[in-house]
């Protein structure tokens, strides 16, 4: 088997503080695989606290946002050094959807709406991966829970105006902000996105959501994780040695091309 995740991913999704997610009994008992899911789950976690604590900086969230989304899209589409070819991403992919599966069951919907985003960024969609029945069960269970760019996450909105103000249920950030930005909603009706219209009343209940988050975890101890904080360029990855690359979009798709086949 290869290894369970690179030494790259370690270091992004790094160990913070945080309570034992297993006693060492069932430690004991779980397997290597499973003990790596859970402490990326607790140390996701701790980060979506910590950047919903953060919100009402939100041109400096969504760049966070945005970095861990193409940090998440290179880890799928590398192994540290080594070459890697469609069997391996095939083998991230599965890792990755895993812990998507693990962080929406645990009411972590930041961490999974990144990973399903990740997973849809189109230098991995254009290797064409075929999924295993766990894998699509996963992508599917994803897509019912949150919707899609193309509903602007409906299901998703539904439940933040549902769960929003309850203190362990974490939103995604870049949903809620959709939501609540009212530049983007108006162009939105002139646009495909025009199937969903938000009154003021909802508006106004997310943008309350919003504030009841701000305070809930503006204090929140744990640092974030470098996969929020570092620019993709900012990774050590050879191949930025090798080839005159400025950007993280030149980056992902030269990263993609090189996949062996």
């Amino acid at each position: 088997m290869p290894g369970i995740i690179s030494e790259t991913g370690k270091e992004l999704i790094k160990k913070t503080k945080c309570k034992k997610a297993k006693t060492l009994l069932q430690k004991i008992f779980s397997s290597k695989y499973d003990n790596e899911l859970d402490e990326m789950k607790i140390n996701l976690r701790n980060s979506t606290c910590k950047i919903l604590g953060m919100i009402n900086d939100i041109d400096n969230v969504i760049l966070k946002c945005t970095n861990a989304i193409n940090n998440l899209v290179l880890l799928i589409l590398t192994n540290d050094n080594e070459k890697i070819n469609m069997q391996k991403v095939k083998y991230n992919l599965g890792f990755y959807l895993n812990l998507a599966d693990r962080a929406m069951k645990s009411n972590d919907h930041q961490t999974a709406v990144l990973i399903k985003t990740a997973v849809e960024n189109s230098n991995i969609k254009r290797l064409k991966i075929k999924y295993n029945k766990k894998m699509k069960r996963i992508y599917d269970s994803l897509e019912n829970k949150y919707g899609n760019i193309n509903n602007l996450h409906k299901h998703h909105l539904n439940d933040i105006l549902k769960n929003g103000f309850v203190y362990d249920w974490l939103p995604s950030i870049l949903v809620l902000n959709t939501h609540t930005d009212k530049e983007f909603l108006y162009h939105s009706m002139f646009s495909k996105y025009k199937n969903i219209k938000n009154n003021d009343k909802t508006t106004e209940t997310l943008l309350k959501i919003n504030e009841c988050k701000y305070h809930q975890y503006k204090d929140f101890p744990n640092e974030l994780s470098d996969i929020y904080i570092k620019d993709t360029l900012q990774i050590n990855i050879p191949l930025l040695k090798k080839n005159k690359i400025n950007s993280s979009n030149q980056l992902l798709h030269t990263l993609s091309f090189n996949i062996e086949k």
